[in-house]
């Protein structure tokens, strides 16, 4: 998945740090990009299943942004062999620890603290495994230098960079990838306490290779434009915190059964020039299982000069036929970055 990651968590083997480089939302299948949007009555009931006509309209986007998500507890993203204290209570990467003693968690931090103040003795934890709240005993130890530890690595938060798809239309609400975000070591999506989205400066792209995804390259404002309150299977979620940020007029939508194959075009951030539009072509329309809907080609020379196809951070990039929104790329084909995966505007939007 392109969620451009920028920065690591600090682990709880206590004090240890599990650092990740910079990565950006795009799946590998490559996800490309993300769009936010709230839970709310925003639906309206005539969007079903591709089975009439609906007239329905959205603000389309393809802009870039920064997004930083906090996750609702702590994951935990690496469990030491041997008998460590977090073996020896059954803990697995992926599992989310949302409570220790009973005590809510806040971020990998509030963790440490919690431990510190117990010292040796044994814990309960609260865990979200796989949809399913567990507990569990954790008896920290100390270490040959006397350090408190526990044998696993934690993450609180996830940053990255990002395509918005689009806007509703009374301006209060966005989506965003296509795609969840998800753990880059456990790809299991993250559960989000909070979020943020920010004005980011893209600067280029790093050209696609065969065999090796491309990726936006930009730098993080701290400008706020937007809160993330959702990530979910079709993409994240959120309230628009600035209108101003908001440049196109709305377009009607296409259910998937009115799509053509042949030519498109998607809305994609890739240079200082700010937003532009591309030339694609629909290649097959698939099934619709997961996030692919539709098989797409990168035809235009300028977007193919710039990144060699689809890349990191486009994700979310929304895609128009005959002046409708019909979706937003998802996923580039590592193997061939010409061509990539959509899904259909109508799943984005029942899926939330």
């Amino acid at each position: 998945m392109f969620f451009k990651n920028l920065k690591g968590k600090r682990g709880s083997r206590k004090g240890a740090k599990k650092t990740k480089t910079i990565k950006l939302f795009v799946g590998a299948l490559s996800a490309a990009c993300a769009v936010l949007m709230t839970a709310n009555a925003f639906f309206a009931p005539e969007v079903s299943v591709g089975t009439k006509k609906i007239d329905y309209r959205l603000i389309p986007s393809g802009q870039a942004v920064g997004m930083k998500l906090k996750t609702k507890g702590v994951m935990v993203v690496g469990v030491e062999q041997g008998n460590s204290p977090a073996q020896t209570a059954g803990l697995q990467n992926g599992d989310i620890i949302t409570k220790v003693n009973d005590v809510a968690l806040q971020n990998t931090r509030h963790f440490e603290e919690i431990l510190t103040a117990v010292g040796e003795n044994t814990v309960t934890l609260t865990i979200l495994r796989n949809d399913k709240t567990i507990t569990t005993q954790l008896r920290p130890q100390k270490n040959q230098m006397e350090q408190l530890v526990c044998g696993m690595w934690l993450r609180d938060s996830a940053a990255g960079i990002g395509t918005v798809t689009f806007f509703t239309e009374d301006k209060k609400q966005f989506f965003a990838l296509g795609h969840p975000v998800n753990d880059m070591d456990t790809a299991k999506t993250y559960a989000i306490r909070k979020g943020q989205v920010e004005l980011v400066e893209i600067k280029g792209a790093k050209k696609a290779e065969k065999n090796r995804a491309g990726e936006l390259v930009g730098v993080l404002s701290d400008i706020a434009v937007g809160t993330i309150s959702k990530n979910t299977q079709t993409g994240l979620v959120g309230t628009v915190e600035n209108k101003a940020f908001i440049q196109r007029d709305a377009l009607p939508i296409a259910t998937k059964r009115e799509v053509k194959l042949g030519k498109a075009k998607i809305l994609s951030t890739v240079s200082e020039r700010g937003c532009q539009e591309y030339e694609i072509e629909i290649l097959k329309i698939l099934d619709g299982k997961g996030n692919r809907d539709f098989i797409i080609r990168v035809i235009d020379e300028r977007l193919l000069e710039k990144t060699g196809g689809i890349v990191q951070g486009m994700s979310g990039s929304p895609i128009l036929q005959n002046e409708k929104i019909v979706g937003a790329v998802t996923h580039v084909l590592v193997n061939d970055s010409t061509r990539g995966y959509g899904i259909s505007i109508e799943k984005m939007l029942q899926n939330q």
